[in-house]
């Protein structure tokens, strides 16, 4: 592991955590606790977001690092954030609406679907801006 990967992976791990503690906590809990898809809230196992944040990060530094759009600076790596929030729709928004029994559909795809694609966008961002990191 080079600094240069470390280093887009520190990144991109305190993006994805800033993120989502300030869009699912600190903006929007309420709002989750009142479409039914969130019901721990109150009392949330910290060790599975921090995992999801590790994973989030490693994915996205090493698919981006061994990736073509890494050479295409700012839209290379938007394209490819996109993409992979694309996956993160099909299973976190789709997948938990087939699911769950969601009181507001519509704001349900308005909430979590925004918090995707802000996210992807912020880490398209960053790791068009970050060292080009290689393994």
């Amino acid at each position: 592991m080079t600094r240069q990967f470390l280093i887009t992976w520190v990144g991109a791990f305190f993006l994805t955590a800033a993120t989502s503690i300030i869009w699912h906590v600190s903006l929007f809990e309420q709002r989750y606790v009142e479409l039914g898809v969130f019901t721990r809230m109150s009392d949330p196992v910290y060790a599975f977001g921090f995992l999801a944040w590790i994973l989030e990060a490693t994915a996205i530094t090493v698919l981006y690092i061994h990736s073509n759009w890494a050479e295409q600076g700012l839209w290379g790596a938007l394209k490819l954030s996109w993409c992979v929030s694309l996956y993160a729709a099909a299973s976190a928004l789709f997948g938990t609406a087939a699911k769950v029994e969601i009181s507001d559909l519509a704001g349900w795809f308005l909430i979590a679907g925004g918090f995707i694609l802000l996210h992807a966008t912020i880490l398209g961002i960053w790791l068009s801006v970050a060292p080009k990191a290689k393994t």
